[in-house]
């Protein structure tokens, strides 16, 4: 299954659910490239971005573009 089916299937309340899915894609090498476009879907936005929060958390790095990509959409996202 794909990440963004995968959250979109995620009741947006399952910390242990989003845990388990991060824990599940987190370790692509291309996570961030995924992961980011996704914060523009408003049925993924608040799984994708609690992940990628979680891979910085992790001590994961993000490339200089895709960081300006997420700095881009900050100021859109709903919650």
């Amino acid at each position: 299954m794909s990440i963004r089916k995968a959250l979109e299937k995620w009741n947006g309340k399952s910390v242990d659910e989003i845990s388990r899915l991060y824990d599940l894609y987190g370790t692509d090498n291309d996570f961030a490239r995924i992961i980011i476009p996704l914060f523009r879907q408003p049925d993924c936005e608040s799984g994708a971005t609690w992940m990628m929060k979680r891979y910085l958390e992790d001590h994961k790095h993000i490339d200089d573009a895709s960081q300006d990509e997420v700095f881009k959409t900050l100021k859109s996202l709903n919650h």
